[in-house]
């Protein structure tokens, strides 16, 4: 991942992502804002019982950084930790209930607010289809991925060897313990234990976008683990009461698919 910071704002952005000129994305950290206590500082959700005018605040200081037009869409979900995919149009309103966001337009923006959980932006640079997508254990145990990946075939033509999927920074096998993993977690994840009653959802993720027929070289995962990186991240695990981070994507129109290269 790529570090970025503007007007006191950090956020980070995947290196896989850099050479599609039109995909702009962005991994806001926890700092920046005007938040404080347990939310300390750029808290962006509105659901964890922050001050709503701060949280707001927060969010516009945000897109003001990473240069977000005004006339981009913003597409918020409620995160119900499920696999629905949802396919979004300019004209459709945010779903009340959704993990996955799917979209082929210009100007329509994904997010996802994630502390612990990770965040994927998935983008077929063929078909010009783009994801954002949400998981934390129980997308995983619903391969969330799959049926994004699916869903992204039905709607757009996407080729698993054509995408490119990129994970935020998320709880890491250190500090992923799973008490109950026998009733929680199937079998096949067992084989990702590294230690007694801890687990690498870095590797489940891999290993199902890989089963799915996405190419190794395009996963790009950060391997950050939110629990440990107290300095940049939230973590609910960590924590328990904390603020939220957010991750956005939307492809510019009127751009070459391309950065370039001189």
């Amino acid at each position: 991942m790529l570090r970025k910071e503007n007007n006191g704002i950090v956020w980070f952005e995947f290196e896989l992502l850099q050479p599609f000129r039109k995909v702009r994305h962005a991994i806001f950290s926890r700092l920046g804002g005007e938040s404080s206590g347990p939310y300390s500082q750029l808290n962006l959700s509105f659901t964890v019982g922050d001050n709503p005018e701060t949280v707001e605040k927060n969010r516009q200081k945000a897109f003001v950084a990473i240069d977000l037009s005004n006339s981009v869409k913003i597409i918020q979900p409620e995160q119900v930790h499920k696999s629905d995919v949802h396919c979004m149009k300019a004209c459709r309103r945010a779903p009340l209930e959704a993990d996955s966001l799917i979209t082929n337009e210009d100007n329509v923006a994904l997010t996802i607010q994630h502390a612990d959980c990770q965040a994927a932006i998935c983008y077929d640079p063929v078909s010009d289809g783009l994801a954002c997508v949400h998981s934390g254990w129980r997308g995983s145990v619903g391969n969330i991925y799959k049926e994004t990946i699916a869903q992204m075939a039905k709607e757009f033509g996407t080729k698993p060897e054509d995408l490119i999927v990129c994970i935020s920074p998320s709880l890491g096998p250190e500090n992923a313990q799973f008490i109950n993993y026998r009733s929680e977690l199937p079998p096949s994840f067992q084989q990702f234990q590294v230690k007694e009653l801890y687990f690498d959802f870095w590797q489940i993720s891999r290993w199902q976008l890989e089963q799915e027929g996405v190419q190794a070289i395009n996963i790009e995962i950060a391997e950050t683990c939110t629990y440990a990186d107290r300095e940049h991240f939230f973590s609910f695990r960590r924590d328990k009461l904390c603020g939220r981070h957010l991750t956005i994507c939307w492809k510019c129109e009127s751009q070459s698919p391309f950065r370039s290269l001189s």
